[in-house]
C-alpha cells in the first residue's frame, strides 16, 4: 500500500462519515436505542476523532485507553464517552482530526508505512503501521455504520448512497 492509496481511500471514508454527521438532527444528540449504547453525540465524537488521533497515538505512544480490566483500563461505560454538544462541533472535530492526520502522516515515508512495527496495547505483536492504519479506517467505517443505523432508527430518509458518500 502506498501513502497516496491509503490517503485517497481513507479520505473517502472520512467524507462519507462527515456527510452523515451533517445530516444528524441537532435535537437528537442525546438519543440512543438502549441505555447501554452510546448516545448519538458520543458516536459522533468517536467517529470525528478516529483517524488523526489514532495516528498521533501510535506515533507518540499516548494511548488513553488500555486493554484489560481494573482501574484505568478498558473501555469506559457508555455514559462516560465524550460527546459533541452540536453537529457543528462534530464537523469541526472531523476537520481538525483530518488535519492532524495530514500533519502526522507527512512524517511517514513509504518504507516506514509498510515495515514499521507498532506497539499497540490491544493488538497482536508485529502489527505494522500500514496494518494499523487500515484497521483505524475499518474502525471508523464500523462506527459510521452505527451512526447510519441510529439515523435510520430515528426515521431519517437516508440510504446506502449516504452511507458510502454517494
Amino acid at each position: 500500500m502506498t501513502k497516496a492509496e491509503y490517503t485517497k481511500f481513507t479520505k473517502g471514508v472520512v467524507n462519507a462519515t462527515r456527510g452523515l454527521v451533517a445530516r444528524t438532527p441537532e435535537g437528537k444528540l442525546d438519543w440512543r436505542p438502549d441505555p447501554s449504547f452510546l448516545k448519538i453525540g458520543a458516536v459522533i465524537h468517536h467517529v470525528c476523532t478516529a483517524i488523526g488521533a489514532g495516528l498521533r497515538d501510535v506515533m507518540d505512544g499516548g494511548w488513553a485507553i488500555q486493554p484489560g480490566g481494573g482501574e484505568g483500563s478498558g473501555l469506559p461505560p457508555a455514559d462516560a464517552f465524550p460527546a459533541v454538544k452540536s453537529v457543528k462541533e462534530g464537523l469541526d472535530l472531523i476537520d481538525a482530526d483530518w488535519k492532524l492526520f495530514e500533519q502526522y502522516f507527512a512524517r511517514v515515508d513509504e518504507r516506514t508505512l509498510n515495515t514499521q512495527v507498532c506497539r499497540i496495547p490491544w493488538m497482536a505483536p508485529g502489527t505494522t503501521l500500514a496494518e494499523y492504519l487500515l484497521l483505524t479506517t475499518e474502525h471508523l467505517s464500523n462506527h459510521r455504520m452505527q451512526l447510519f443505523v441510529y439515523l435510520r432508527l430515528l426515521g431519517l430518509k437516508i440510504d446506502t448512497s449516504n452511507l458510502y458518500g454517494g
